[in-house]
């Protein structure tokens, strides 16, 4: 029995060994990228129909904007803010990686690159105000603008120009879409300095590739060179320039290096608190192999699942994962809690095999309603720890019984102190009608916090642990009116030609609030290029109500007789145009397209939707709004998958304890979980989504401290028995109490949520929990 014991066991390890160096080779190589996006959290959902919901809209908006970055040069004066922005473009546009970059400089070439492409629409196109005016009869207006042009000191028109275009309407049609690509060179003027942007647009998402980090580190080397300073509180500086940046590569790095940063301090320490508790409580270095073993084991397991199954690890996984530390060491502390002479090692499984199991089997229930949840990051945590804790709990079984039995001085005071300890929790416990009342006032409880207590699903409250890059971000919005994540209004149709046609209509419809300033502007594909329809309608609105009644009259001032030239051909989106139009890309589909609204607030969506009220195929979509309502329908599926994990648990603890013990031992880690909301509640920590998932952990570990207790069935296995499910606890504070240093917020606030609820576990679960009758 012992040689085959000694096989399987390194066979185990063996396995052990692979899965480690597996899980170590995919993170060191970037095989397996380590992401810190909070995009990455936003779900992937289509309605019934096969249609785009409005959250897919917004991760495809949000992933196009993950390849764009912003940054603000800001200087005393014109000349060296435009001169220092150019520079700066053209050290960025040399990073791998880089698409393009675009400085003020390089805005006026494009200018001139628009003008080429246009050109050949001259005098078919209409600015806004033009076709206004022609629509109101109001052709002499033009007329006079026309005049205006022709006889103006810098004009650029010439004999073949008047020819094609005698009253200089492509001046005009040209200058509204420079101006709504935000492509005017001039710099902005605040607080007595210059401000202008460098616009970068990124090869792919650098996410996928793992060259993040090289090219942000190339960017500040850039900053860095060009102002020969340090990092600053407001960018960097250097003869008053300073250089602030914006985008969803910054805030995705920043909080990735925050989660590895916080993986290795709370790894660190919560492995040292374990190694110290060991050696106070046990005095001897097997108990420190067994721990290292099954803590080890886990780790590795956990870390080779997800890698193995998922091609990105979001760093709220990586986070959780180090914790898992404080759940998997539970089971060793069971085994080395018992007297080793109080038989051999297979004697001491057999007692708490099915504890051990039953715990394992909850645990497994709670994290598997997580891995049913439409967020990936939830299905890592959910991978990683079914895999860690049962290649923990295997450990138990095939490796910690070869260990040599301890030979120090044996149990330190604190391990015989739980004998008393156990007695006092006996005393305390009530009878069973007391503890039939105490189940029925955690129902009541429930039921009370069922009426107070209303979820934040705002994605605002999950907080930045970034509060610099949060200042420039919106520094930059601010001051030039760009970043941010902007309402949109996507625009579907049965074709592109449809798509621009409602476009345009969506357009005129928010004119009005353009033109008293609830909206700054707005940007979409028929801006770029006009329907077909618009561009016929357009020449024959030119032909009627200005070539008719004002041509002839014009032609004697030009020179010449009127001879207008032939009319172009229509402009459409197709491969030339995108060349030049870059833009279209993102803003023009083949059945749907977006028109982003500039300087739009959140107070202004009733306003937005009441303009666009009617307009086929127009949707206006709030990404704040569209996200947090996507983490509500989250949370309320969560809190039902609570429920029926926690049903699911009773009626296993029925089938082991009957129907009224096992629902008694149950309302232990129902009561935790209690506990943890209230405990919230009163410290300020809103129920979100997070938090409700958190709470599983807190019903899973409860169970076992109720399960373990509950399967007591010697006095003399009383004292071991709570010194394990105190150790348990502590293990469990050490790392989920560390979580709450987290300088992630959301981090923070679970593990608080899981301190309080696992704290709230070990006081009720002696007194709810009865130990089973010997017969």
């Amino acid at each position: 029995m012992r040689g085959r014991g000694t096989i399987r066991g390194a066979l185990w390890g063996l396995v052990l060994l692979a899965l480690g160096l597996w899980g170590g080779w995919n993170l060191a190589s970037g095989r397996v990228a380590i992401d810190g996006d909070f995009l990455s959290l936003i779900g992937r959902e289509r309605s019934e129909d096969g249609a785009r919901a409005p959250i897919d809209a917004v991760r495809h908006l949000l992933v196009q904007d993950g390849r764009r970055a912003v940054f603000m040069v800001s200087a005393p004066n014109r000349t060296l803010a435009l001169d220092t922005a150019d520079a700066l473009a053209a050290a960025l546009a040399a990073l791998p990686g880089t698409l393009s970059a675009s400085g003020p400089g390089d805005r006026q070439r494009r200018g001139e690159a628009l003008r080429a492409f246009y050109a050949p629409q001259a005098g078919a196109l209409l600015a806004d105000a033009d076709r206004a005016d022609l629509e109101a009869g109001r052709g002499d207006r033009v007329a006079q603008r026309g005049l205006a042009a022709l006889y103006a000191p810098t004009t650029p028109l010439d004999g073949e120009s008047l020819r094609r275009d005698p009253f200089s309407l492509h001046q005009r049609a040209l200058l509204d879409r420079i101006v709504r690509l935000g492509g005017n060179p001039d710099p902005a003027r605040r607080d007595g300095r210059v401000h202008t942007a460098v616009h970068v647009t990124l090869a792919q998402d650098p996410r996928a590739s793992g060259g993040d980090g090289a090219w942000v580190a190339g960017a500040e080397a850039a900053t860095a060179a060009l102002t020969k300073g340090g990092l600053t509180k407001g960018g960097l500086a250097k003869d008053g320039v300073t250089i602030q940046r914006t985008g969803q590569i910054f805030f995705a790095l920043a909080e990735g290096s925050l989660a590895r940063s916080d993986v290795q301090r709370i790894g660190l320490f919560t492995g040292l608190g374990l190694l110290a508790l060991v050696v106070l409580v046990f005095a001897s270095w097997t108990p420190i192999a067994a721990t290292l073993l099954t803590v080890g084991s886990g780790l590795v397991t956990g870390l080779a699942a997800v890698t193995a199954l998922f091609p990105a690890l979001h760093a709220i996984a990586l986070v959780f994962g180090a914790s898992l530390i404080g759940i998997s060491v539970d089971y060793a502390f069971h085994y080395l809690a018992q007297d080793p002479t109080r038989g051999a090692p297979s004697e001491r499984l057999a007692r708490i095999r099915v504890g051990l199991a039953l715990g394992l089997a909850t645990s497994i229930l709670g994290f598997l309603a997580l891995a049913a949840s439409p967020l990936a990051l939830l299905g890592q945590i959910a991978a990683y720890s079914i895999a860690g804790l049962s290649a923990a709990f295997a450990t138990v079984f095939l490796l910690l019984p070869l260990l040599p039995d301890p030979k120090g001085p044996g149990p330190l005071p604190l391990a015989r102190w739980m004998v008393g300890l156990s007695t006092l929790q006996n005393r305390l416990s009530p009878g069973r009608r007391g503890r039939v009342i105490l189940a029925g006032v955690i129902l009541a409880g429930f039921a009370l916090l069922g009426l107070l207590v209303r979820g934040e699903d705002d994605i605002r409250a999950l907080g930045s642990s970034h509060p610099a890059l949060l200042a420039q971000a919106k520094a930059i919005t601010e001051t030039l009116g760009l970043g941010g994540a902007p309402l949109f209004i996507e625009i579907t149709g049965a074709d592109r030609q449809e798509v621009l046609r409602r476009s345009e209509a969506a357009r005129t419809a928010l004119s009005p609030l353009i033109k008293d300033g609830t909206l700054a502007g707005a940007i979409g594909p028929s801006d770029l290029i006009p329907s077909e329809a618009r561009q016929t309608a357009d020449r024959a609105l030119i032909a009627k109500a200005l070539i008719a009644p004002h041509g002839a009259s014009l032609m004697p001032l030009l020179g010449h007789a009127q001879s207008p030239a032939t009319a172009p051909p229509l402009l459409e989106p197709d491969t030339e145009a995108r060349a030049v139009l870059p833009e279209l890309d993102s803003l023009l589909e083949t059945r749907r397209g977006v028109l982003r609204l500039r300087g739009a607030e959140t107070a202004s969506v009733p306003t937005l939707a009441a303009a666009l009220d009617g307009l086929e195929g127009a949707t206006l979509i709030n990404p704040r709004g569209t996200i947090s309502a996507q983490f509500s329908r989250y949370r309320q599926w969560a809190s039902l998958a609570l429920a029926l994990t926690m049903v699911a648990a009773s009626l296993l603890a029925a089938w082991r304890h009957g129907p009224l013990d096992g629902a008694l031992c149950m309302a232990a880690p129902t009561g935790a979980v209690l506990c943890a909301l209230a405990g919230d509640q009163v410290l300020g920590i809103p129920l979100t989504f997070f938090t409700t998932m958190s709470l599983f952990l807190v019903f899973a570990i409860g169970a076992d401290y109720a399960l373990f207790l509950a399967e007591v069935r010697d006095p003399a296995d009383s004292g071991d028995t709570t010194l394990a499910v105190l150790l348990s606890l502590i293990s469990s504070l050490l790392a989920f109490g560390l979580l709450t240093t987290s300088a992630v917020p959301l981090v923070g606030s679970i593990g608080t949520t899981i301190a309080l609820g696992l704290v709230a576990a070990w006081i009720l679960a002696p007194l709810l929990a009865s130990p089973r009758r010997l017969p």
